[in-house]
């Protein structure tokens, strides 16, 4: 591989790290980060806590069933799942079943209302409205990476 220093049209291979060396300070740095655990383990581990996924975009084909609720869509376009609808709350709303081909949109906010979105859907928002990724790294791990990326 062949590196070209921005601006000057010069390779600039004897300023980068060999590769041996890029891996193993990647490794350091990895082990650094998950306070000398194997990487992977530690990384495996956060996805035993039950994050949601942000938007369902489930497919479906002509024929098959999705819901157009009026209440929470915001684009006239949008419609989600049967099991995204039927999930969510929509009692009381004015809804359409349709049965064209698309994909669901739960979860998506240009698309549909927060207050529409299932239990499995969207992201987590704080008080101030801000989104709450999750899983929230904890703070030592959070300290070891702020350190390492100052290097």
């Amino acid at each position: 591989i062949m590196y070209v220093q921005a601006g000057t049209g010069r390779d600039s291979d004897a300023d980068l790290p060999k590769p041996d060396g890029s891996r193993a300070g990647l490794w350091k740095l990895l082990l650094t980060v998950t306070d000398g655990q194997e990487p992977g383990a530690f990384f495996a581990s956060f996805s035993e806590h039950k994050s949601k996924q942000s938007v369902c975009n489930a497919v479906w084909k002509r024929g098959s069933i999705a819901y157009r609720c009026l209440v929470c869509e915001v684009d006239p376009t949008s419609a989600v799942c049967a099991a995204c609808f039927l999930s969510g709350n929509h009692e009381g709303h004015d809804y359409r079943i349709v049965q064209n081909g698309g994909f669901c949109d739960c979860g998506d906010a240009t698309a549909w209302k927060t207050s529409g979105f299932c239990p499995k859907h969207g992201v987590p928002t704080g008080e101030d409205g801000r989104p709450q990724y999750q899983p929230r790294l904890p703070a030592p791990v959070r300290s070891r990476l702020g350190r390492a990326l100052e290097l």
